[in-house]
């Protein structure tokens, strides 16, 4: 059983096009507005690795990959560039290794070495960067485009090919997959080639847990960058299925939406509160983050266009169906402007276990 009720209401004309516009934003705004122009060179990308373009990771892609894509687009790797790759590969191992060093270790002492040599593999990285950028470089943001149009295109067949028969149409839906595949498929594809919690999901058909799992579950690592991804990510994959309005939602898909929201309550009004904005109804009222990840998505210089919604924008057709069917519906209209808490659905046998926002249900 696929996803169903897909979306084919494009924002930029096609799949293609919303696809690669969602990656665009997503892995260097700067360059897609033309304000930042380093991503036409290889450089650092701030954590671990080696960046190029729109987010061709350099160094976690299998490397005939990276020749591959690159010689699509005219760049061919010479002998100087895959020596310093193999090296930067070394040690990115090398920092991530010390990284798990430093989470596991208590001692002050100890940390402060391994911190130091922390910010040492960092700073090989980016001289690794730099000397890459002496034989790699694009001319300008349409070759970086070009770029992108091929590493999408063939990451969009890698998903396909692993979700088979589960594999959504062109559509929002699929769109949203990509930036999730694209550097990171540990997201959609465990260790043993196994499903994650959002892929059993997409199978299941069960589409707000999908959108628990986009919205919430992919930030683990709370980046403010990443929650406002993920916010727009997720409602342009939507929590109801397409055509459905606030006239037409069924009890059925009312009851999913708030069947999910009841499940993750707890955690999904902790992480509203630290980067959205929880819902004048829900148990705390209305609290605003410092710096509020859905209105910031909508800005000009961002994605330009309101997709991200509020928690309450998004549960509000759920809620007003079920209180219009189980009070004013049954005769109680005068007692429904008294309903001003929680609306929540208890779970079906049959659900998906929970799990904590953030809880990337990776190997």
């Amino acid at each position: 059983m696929a996803l169903s009720g897909l979306n084919t209401n494009w924002l930029k004309g096609s799949f293609e096009l919303d696809r690669n516009y969602l990656l665009k934003v997503a892995e260097n705004n700067g360059l897609r507005l033309g304000t930042d122009l380093s991503g036409l060179k290889p450089h650092y990308d701030g954590k671990d690795s080696i960046a190029l373009g729109y987010g061709l990771d350099l160094l976690t892609n299998d490397l005939d990959k990276v020749k591959i894509y690159l010689s699509a687009v005219g760049i061919t790797l010479t002998t100087a560039a895959l020596s310093t790759i193999g090296s930067a590969k070394t040690t990115r191992n090398t920092l991530q290794g010390l990284v798990s060093q430093l989470a596991a270790e208590t001692d002050p002492i100890k940390r402060a070495a391994l911190n130091t040599q922390i910010a040492g593999k960092k700073t090989e990285l980016r001289n690794h960067a730099s000397s890459l950028a002496v034989d790699v470089q694009l001319r300008d943001e349409a070759h970086a485009s070009d770029l992108l149009n091929v590493v999408a295109t063939a990451k969009t067949k890698e998903l396909d090919f692993f979700l088979k028969s589960d594999a959504p149409t062109d559509s929002h839906e699929k769109a949203v997959l990509l930036p999730m595949w694209f550097n990171t498929p540990a997201y959609i594809r465990k260790a043993g080639n196994k499903d994650t919690h959002l892929t059993a999901s997409l199978r299941a058909d069960n589409r707000p847990e999908a959108w628990y799992e986009i919205r919430y579950g992919s930030n683990g690592d709370e980046l403010p960058g990443l929650a406002k991804s993920r916010y727009v990510e997720a409602d342009f994959f939507g929590l109801y299925k397409a055509g459905t309005t606030s006239s037409n939602i069924s009890d059925v898909e009312a009851k999913d939406v708030l069947r999910m929201y009841t499940k993750y309550h707890d955690a999904i009004l902790k992480y509203e509160r630290t980067w959205g904005i929880t819902p004048w109804w829900s148990t705390d009222g209305e609290i605003e983050a410092p710096d509020n990840y859905v209105e910031i998505a909508s800005k000009p210089d961002e994605y330009g266009a309101v997709i991200a919604k509020s928690l309450e924008e998004n549960l509000r057709w759920a809620r007003d169906k079920l209180i219009f069917d189980f009070v004013i519906d049954k005769g109680y209209a005068n007692y429904a402007s008294f309903i001003n808490g929680e609306v929540l659905i208890g779970q079906d046998n049959n659900a998906l276990a929970p799990k904590a926002a953030g809880d990337q249900d990776r190997q």
